[in-house]
């Protein structure tokens, strides 16, 4: 029988289950809108997210470039400060002690020292004829002898125990460069300042090379454009440059920078022999016999 209100070519259908595929975007209301066929849209979380990470990293990627900035700065101002402070450093003592005499005759350069007059920082004093550090922190004590060009100074020192650095203080051309022997408390000897390097941090580091409880000997050879230092026989340092490359300093810069010095740190060292050898002669400085040299009463 016919159905009166369906038309009669119309013949009746099921209803087609739906697919998987449908079910998807059944309840997401943005599933008909433009642009997304029959792709899911990416949840609100995900989309926020991504934009935190980009303005994470952005954040960490600008922070880098301003410390590498700072850092490039900080550098280039020091190492132009270090630069003129050395220079007005030497002109300063160039005009107050350009005259001093020359050490020309070798010997022992302990006769020269008398501690309350030379004594820079530290109470130093003899024990018989063997000078002896303080205990406390940068002791320093110019020696009053300005020596040849070229020359070799040899040291006995010992100490009982070692909790930190004996430096010499060398004379090379018109600056002066410190010798460390076991610093940064007992690990490290080598040259400073080489250009504007502490001693862990240029070419001349070395381990320690002091030995407790026994005597040991240094010898520091200056010559043109060299500087050779060995210990117990062993060579530890052989640096060759230009000279205006070394400073004394830090924590080690003397008054004088046309005179020897020496210095302990945190130890006390006894010196029984500071000998200076003149390599060679040289025609441009002021010589003079060891007779006008100051030295300690007799």
């Amino acid at each position: 029988m016919n159905d009166p209100q369906r038309p009669s070519g119309d013949l009746p259908r099921s209803p087609r289950p739906a697919s998987e595929a449908d079910s998807i975007f059944l309840n997401d209301e943005d599933a008909g809108e433009k642009g997304q066929g029959n792709r899911p849209a990416a949840p609100a979380e995900q989309r926020n997210s991504k934009w935190i990470f980009w303005l994470v990293g952005t954040a960490v990627g600008l922070f880098v470039l301003i410390g590498l900035i700072v850092t490039v700065g900080f550098i280039f101002l020091s190492n132009r400060y270090g630069r003129n402070w050395a220079q007005d450093t030497e002109q300063a003592s160039d005009a107050t002690n350009n005259d001093e005499p020359v050490l020309q005759a070798g010997g022992n350069l302990l006769k020269f020292v008398d501690p309350p007059k030379n004594a820079l920082r530290g109470t130093w004093r003899f024990d018989g004829e063997t000078l002896v550090s303080p205990p406390t922190g940068f002791a320093l004590l110019q020696i009053p002898v300005r020596p040849m060009a070229n020359y070799e100074l040899t040291a006995t020192v010992e100490a009982s125990t070692i909790h930190d650095c004996l430096v010499l203080g060398l004379v090379v051309g018109s600056r002066q460069v410190t010798v460390v022997c076991n610093g940064w408390s007992n690990t490290t000897s080598g040259l400073q300042l080489v250009d504007l390097k502490l001693v862990p941090a240029n070419e001349t580091a070395t381990g320690p090379i002091l030995v407790a409880g026994r005597p040991n000997q240094i010898v520091c050879t200056v010559t043109d454009g060299r500087v050779e230092v060995s210990c117990n026989g062993k060579r530890v340092v052989n640096w060759s440059g230009d000279f205006q490359r070394l400073l004394a300093g830090p924590d080690w810069e003397p008054t004088n920078l046309h005179q020897l010095y020496i210095g302990s740190h945190q130890t006390s060292y006894r010196i029984s022999r500071l000998a200076y050898r003149p390599l060679g002669t040289t025609a441009s400085v002021n010589v003079k016999p060891e007779a006008d040299l100051p030295g300690r009463a007799q």
